[in-house]
């Protein structure tokens, strides 16, 4: 695990960066650029179930230590508070932008501890098999002492009967 430890924190930069930009709507982004704010777009359910489909990619592929993993969805929870209460999005006085918000919290949280699971049962199946390898190895040690030993008593009986 120690050899991965600087991938892994280079990879838990990588989903910062790409959570944080999945945080800015299309009204964020016309606001930080000074450009014209078009009518509000409401796609801040999609720009979370967009987070969400590479929250799923982590989980499943990248099999990171959990305190990077704790890192990135707070860092992506942060910063898309943040930007909702800086740019003051239009969702956010009725409640639905923080219903959106807890509601992905949860999710992630639950894909989270899904994936510590699974990690742990890793753990346990790899711990098992080293274990039966041993076994399996011992048992053969004592099979082939057992046929030298038995070896040691045959040759003198053959020879004798020569």
């Amino acid at each position: 695990r120690c050899r991965f430890a600087r991938f892994e924190f280079q990879l838990c930069i990588i989903g910062v960066h790409v959570f944080v930009y999945q945080c800015f709507t299309r009204s964020h982004t016309e606001q930080l650029l000074a450009l014209q704010v078009g009518p509000p777009a409401h796609d801040e359910a999609y720009q979370l179930i967009m987070c969400l489909a590479w929250w799923a990619a982590v989980v499943s592929q990248a099999e990171m230590d959990l305190r990077y993993q704790m890192l990135m969805l707070h860092t992506n929870i942060f910063a898309w508070v943040g930007l909702g209460i800086y740019f003051r999005t239009p969702n956010s006085t009725n409640g639905f932008f923080l219903k959106l918000t807890v509601s992905y919290y949860c999710i992630v949280g639950v894909l989270i501890e899904l994936n510590r699971r699974a990690e742990q049962r890793r753990c346990e199946m790899l711990f098992l098999q080293h274990r039966l390898e041993q076994q399996v190895d011992q048992e053969r040690r004592l099979a082939m002492d057992e046929r030298e030993a038995t070896l040691e008593k045959v040759s003198p009986a053959e020879q004798a009967a020569r």
